[in-house]
């Protein structure tokens, strides 16, 4: 068990963030991004241990999630990151498989290729690794669409 708190930033009535904050006890101190905050003041904080980046599925990234995780990976200075659903797998989805109409647009607009679907993906998270940055692509469900 640990002392911990869920911080809510509210933007507008509509929209909010939450992030969870866990309490230091050996340093009496919680962290929040980029700051460690003490009974007397803050610090700038230690680069993060680990950043999960939640599913990425490359070549459908909504612009504003990836400005968003740009500037947290830069805030945090992460020393590993954690990719899930790398992959979109949309050109071997086995959802479009006996359909000849998906199929055939995918291969009119370049989709329905997998080796360039995986180099996307492997270009896009080694330029989006920061130097001294180790990324892990973890097994996900769409990922995982390439075995099937």
């Amino acid at each position: 068990h640990s002392y911990s708190a869920v911080l809510v930033e509210t933007e507008s009535a509509k929209r909010f963030h939450i992030r969870h904050l866990h309490y230091h006890s050996d340093s009496k101190s919680c962290t929040d991004l980029s700051r460690t905050y003490f009974a007397d003041g803050w610090a700038n904080a230690a680069p993060a241990a680990g950043l999960v980046m939640g599913d990425l599925h490359v070549g459908f990234i909504d612009p504003k999630v990836e400005k968003a995780r740009v500037s947290l990976v830069q805030l945090t200075k992460p020393q590993t990151l954690v990719w899930n659903d790398t992959l979109d797998s949309y050109s071997c989805t086995p959802h479009h498989e006996g359909n000849p109409f998906i199929n055939q647009t995918k291969a009119k607009a370049g989709r329905g290729d997998v080796r360039a679907e995986v180099y996307r993906a492997i270009d896009y998270v080694m330029r989006h690794t920061p130097e001294g940055t180790t990324s892990v692509v973890v097994p996900s469900n769409h990922d995982d669409m390439l075995a099937r």
